[in-house]
């Protein structure tokens, strides 16, 4: 054959610049969609934590008559602790000491320490970048005990709604009286008569900034209450070190846009960083009355 014939196809300069452009391009609105199905994903599941967080409290309540303190100050221990065996946990429970405190009598023979160090997926939201305490004295051994995102509502507490009451316990600050899970609390499916489907029991904080994020296992003391929080600032706004109480940090998670509550009923509900405050907080009451809390 003559070499006159003989001819040589490839991409051209500009034909390789277009191809180069239209991956880009494909690449730009690909990464996000795998990132948003990523984050839908990490939301389900931090929802269905709550969900078996809540059947958790029911199945408690049907065994003691009684829902669990957010926080006791006799052993400074969490509800977190105590509903272990309604989460397949019985024989981390069963390894307690429940007549030792938790963190100002914490000592290197200390035996509920070492507990946090177990990790309990149900307590965690995937799309939290905070999964261990941030606090060297939740340590054990230098290694970082594992924390939660999920905390008991104490109740409301500032100028909405107007019944709202709360008490100051000298070291400890302000708790509310009127949520399920209070300080030394003690109480019942029969005392939430707002309705169980319009009252707040645990809700979320994972999100970054939060900087509060202490072992599961602490209840009271140190830093006033670790395991349940008031309901009074919007959601993901104040965080501890902000001229805020550490019984006062703001609800908030990674998930855009708000952040998921647990009601009475058992259902998960995830609200708006915009809801109305005095919706909000009339919702973190058990008997308060008001007429203003979210509906279904």
């Amino acid at each position: 054959m003559s070499r006159s014939k003989l001819h040589h196809h490839g991409f051209s300069l500009i034909e390789v610049l277009v191809s180069l452009g239209v991956i880009s391009i494909l690449l730009a609105l690909l990464v996000p969609a795998i990132q948003q199905a990523r984050e839908t994903a990490r939301r389900t599941q931090c929802a269905n934590n709550l969900k078996q967080v809540g059947l958790a409290l029911h199945n408690y309540h049907d065994a003691h008559n009684v829902f669990p303190p957010g926080g006791m100050i006799a052993n400074e221990l969490s509800w977190h602790v105590l509903v272990l065996p309604m989460l397949g946990q019985g024989a981390l429970h069963s390894q307690f000491d429940f007549d030792q405190g938790q963190y100002f009598s914490a000592t290197v023979n200390n035996k509920n320490n070492p507990h946090g160090l177990a990790r309990i997926p149900e307590y965690l939201c995937p799309s939290a970048s905070h999964q261990r305490s941030l606090t060297s004295a939740d340590a054990v051994d230098g290694q970082k005990t594992y924390t939660t995102h999920y905390y008991g509502i104490m109740g409301p507490r500032g100028d909405n709604p107007v019944g709202g009451t709360y008490r100051i316990s000298p070291g400890f600050g302000p708790f509310s009286d009127q949520g399920l899970l209070g300080f030394d609390s003690s109480k019942h499916f029969g005392d939430i008569t707002d309705g169980t489907s319009s009252t707040f029991v645990v809700g979320e904080i994972s999100w970054n900034d939060a900087n509060s994020y202490r072992t599961w296992v602490r209840g009271v003391n140190g830093n006033p209450m670790s395991g349940a929080k008031n309901v009074v600032h919007p959601i993901n706004t104040f965080f501890f070190n902000s001229g805020v109480g550490f019984n006062d940090i703001s609800l908030g998670s990674q998930h855009p846009g708000g952040t998921h509550v647990l009601m009475g009923d058992g259902a998960v509900r995830f609200i708006s960083e915009t809801v109305d405050m005095i919706v909000y907080r009339s919702t973190a009451s058990i008997d308060g009355g008001e007429t203003d809390v979210l509906q279904n």
